[in-house]
């Protein structure tokens, strides 16, 4: 099973070591510095239709602190409050194309989706590492940063539109581990190099096809994230990161408010636009997931980013319309769109 093999690769791993106007030319800002920190707007805004009656939505291609970046927000009213930013972390070498569907949905509930493009050289040992897609803990702090910027002098809708001072974090496969790490304030080789700490403004997370099982040599041990409310979910046919280890992962996070989401008939690229997406030949390839997934991909990627909505403006930032919808699910209506749930905590 390919989860046993990239564990044991791990280990082995860890053993050896818009625009203003819309359509105008693109504008730069470089408050925080310039070339791999250069943070800005890089091209003319699209706008996208609304999805299942929802407001349309803006995409923005970006820099966040040097790396390329889409950025998903609605169209808005002049009475609509701020929006809390949502940071996607990437799986391993998945590019930030294949989350666009998951994203635009995401961001019409209300949030700013920022899905950046973060290149790493992994493991970090001279001549061993290789260049990687693959996301890191400290991209929070640095999307913090960046979008605070694009709130104080960022093209419209983006200036002004932003609540800086609130960030959920979500993560699919290993975008998960970095996100988990980053939620219980840890920094571990060889995933994190340096140092990290937890920003205030990181309130909470959601986790796609992650777990924790084998990572590290020896069983899950507790995952503290404090106050910080966190929901994973597990496709029935993962077969990358299998639903009995996401599970016990999730058994062992010590969060007051946590959810255990499973997507019937999904496997491993459940958020993606299609579940078994492929890269560009100028990019390194994706790890297929051996199992096939069933039913409609476009309608489960609806049916995650509706419920992840609820969870994190509910549960997470406490929005008290969402907390309602979420716990009339959970009593209710969970099961319909193949997606079911349960809480602890």
């Amino acid at each position: 099973m390919r989860s046993v093999r990239r564990r044991q690769v791990l280990l082995g791993l860890a053993a050896l070591l818009a625009l203003a106007g819309l359509g105008l030319a693109s504008r730069m800002i470089h408050e925080a510095g310039a070339g791999r920190e250069a943070t800005g707007v890089v091209g003319p805004a699209r706008r996208l239709g609304g999805r299942g009656g929802g407001p349309a939505i803006w995409r923005f291609p970006a820099l966040v602190h040097g790396d390329p970046a889409d950025l998903y927000l609605p169209e808005r009213g002049p009475r609509d409050g701020a929006l809390p930013v949502a940071l996607l972390l990437q799986g391993a070498n998945v590019a930030r194309r294949h989350y666009a569907r998951f994203a635009a949905s995401l961001a019409g509930q209300g949030f700013l989706v920022v899905v950046p493009d973060h290149w790493r050289t992994f493991p970090p040992i001279p001549l061993l590492g290789r260049r990687l897609l693959l996301a890191d803990q400290r991209q929070i702090g640095t999307t913090l940063a960046a979008v605070e910027t694009l709130n104080r002098v960022g093209p419209a809708p983006l200036r002004g539109a932003i609540d800086d001072g609130r960030l959920v974090v979500i993560g699919h496969s290993m975008g998960g581990l970095a996100g988990l790490e980053a939620l219980a304030g840890r920094c571990r080789f060889p995933l994190c190099l340096g140092t990290y700490r937890r920003p205030p403004a990181l309130r909470g997370g959601l986790f796609y096809g992650t777990d924790l099982v084998g990572h590290g040599g020896g069983p899950v041990g507790p995952i503290e994230t404090g106050t910080r409310p966190v929901a994973m979910i597990s496709g029935s046919r993962d077969g990358a990161s299998a639903p009995a280890d996401v599970e016990a992962t999730w058994e062992q996070l010590r969060s007051r408010r946590k959810a255990l989401l499973t997507v019937e008939g999904a496997n491993h690229y459940a958020i993606t636009d299609t579940s078994r997406p492929v890269n560009p030949p100028s990019l390194p390839p994706i790890h297929p997931d051996p199992n096939a997934a069933s039913g409609d991909q476009a309608a489960r990627i609806e049916a995650i980013a509706r419920w992840s909505g609820l969870f994190l403006k509910g549960e997470v930032l406490g929005d008290p319309a969402a907390l309602q919808r979420w716990h009339l699910w959970l009593r209710e209506r969970q099961g319909a769109d193949g997606v079911r749930a349960r809480q602890g905590g």
